[in-house]
């Protein structure tokens, strides 16, 4: 059995994989009823663990709640508990006594389930580190689920993806100005941030619908999970450069960054993960060992314009690949991608966009040495994470 820790940081997950593959057998995970970090992405990163753990070792999932279960409904609503549970549902859910709560929690997973497909903003529970100040917004799609519980209507259209940008903008207008609650002095016009935003969520969801719905037989795979986490970040620079002093990038990121006139900087993280093969076997065996310095080569071809993209003749609207996100993000914003035995990011103020159909063009770092020529092989995990911090500038007061 294993207990998670609620303050959780990107190394502590690593290790969390060093543990699991360490064990031959399965074991039970009981997950925290909170999560302290500042470290961006660490939501999602978790959830990839978990459904790593779920492929490889699962056992009984635990819930961390109450014995009278009278936290259960806040703490299914957290984040990285809820698409957790769908995950795992098939094998039981269980709280520290072992007793199966399945039954009490069904009505709370249809209520989250109803308030995604109708966009509404729930109140997740948001036991998050104090610093961490803002809103924020989950929506998950589950490939193993029936269609019309499992798809939400602001990706999908009579369950194709949807035909363009134009589509998401109207459907997630609510959603991103929930988010962006922060302007509501009017002081900041945040039109041209939600036109990114949506550029963003487009092109990584329409990612996942292509690529991260099935293995690369290809065959259907189950249980499966795809999903976006949207949230407004608040701190102060120092708290920031103080959290990441340790590693040596994303110091350097948050040592460029203005501030407001009480040298705080506004973010907007946007994660989209998946619990499928991941970018790496989608283009080798599944049992093949790939040394990492291809793994990377592969990250990087998937960078350049089209790659990824669907290109089939009866699609009127293609994507253009991951290369749209370098674009929004150039000179500004930051990036990191968790797949396989890969972890690497890139800043983009350092290293803009170019534009290139050579992936040897492409700059990627290793996130442990933040090196760009020397990359770590760390543990395998199961599906992609592709986490970006996006800073809003914001008008001195």
């Amino acid at each position: 059995m294993k207990k998670l820790s609620k303050t959780l940081s990107v190394d502590d997950i690593e290790g969390l994989y060093s543990e699991l593959y360490s064990s031959t057998n399965s074991f039970d995970l009981i997950l925290p009823n909170a999560i302290k970090s500042l470290d961006f992405g660490i939501t999602t990163l978790l959830i990839q663990y978990i459904n790593t753990w779920f492929r490889l070792r699962s056992g009984n999932l635990i819930i961390d709640v109450k014995d009278d279960l009278s936290d259960l409904e806040d703490i299914v609503k957290l984040d990285y508990i809820f698409p957790s549970i769908i995950m795992s549902w098939e094998k039981g859910i269980y709280d520290k006594n072992l007793n199966n709560i399945k039954s009490s929690i069904r009505p709370f997973n249809e209520q989250i389930i109803e308030s995604m497909q109708a966009l509404e903003n729930i109140p997740l529970f948001n036991k998050t580190f104090i610093r961490q100040k803002g809103m924020k917004s989950l929506l998950t799609c589950f490939d193993h689920l029936p269609p019309e519980k499992g798809y939400l209507d602001c990706f999908y259209l009579n369950q194709n993806f949807i035909p363009s940008e134009e589509y998401l903008t109207n459907s997630l207008e609510d959603t991103l100005d929930y988010v962006l609650s922060f302007n509501s002095k009017g002081k900041q016009n945040t039109k041209p941030i939600k036109n990114d935003l949506v550029s963003i969520i487009f092109e990584l969801m329409k990612n996942t619908h292509d690529w991260a719905r099935t293995d690369n037989k290809p065959i259907a795979i189950s249980p499966n999970t795809r999903g976006l986490l949207i949230k407004f970040l608040k701190g102060t620079k120092e708290s920031y450069i103080d959290n990441y002093k340790n590693h040596k990038g994303l110091k350097s990121y948050f040592d460029s960054l203005s501030t407001n006139s009480k040298k705080e900087v506004y973010f907007i993280e946007i994660s989209v993960f998946d619990s499928g093969i991941g970018f790496v076997k989608k283009y080798t065996s599944s049992d093949e060992e790939v040394e990492i310095d291809k793994q990377v080569k592969i990250i990087k071809q998937c960078l350049v314009k089209h790659n990824t993209s669907d290109k089939s003749l009866e699609k009127e609207n293609k994507g253009i690949g991951l290369d749209k996100i370098m674009q929004v993000l150039n000179h500004k914003g930051l990036f990191m991608i968790r797949t396989s035995n890969a972890f690497v990011f890139r800043n983009m103020k350092k290293d803009p966009h170019l534009v290139t159909k050579n992936e040897e063009d492409i700059e990627l770092y290793d996130w442990h040495t933040s090196s760009n020529q020397s990359f770590t092989k760390f543990n395998e995990c199961i599906g992609s994470n592709i986490t970006i911090v996006y800073p809003i500038i914001i008008a001195n007061e």
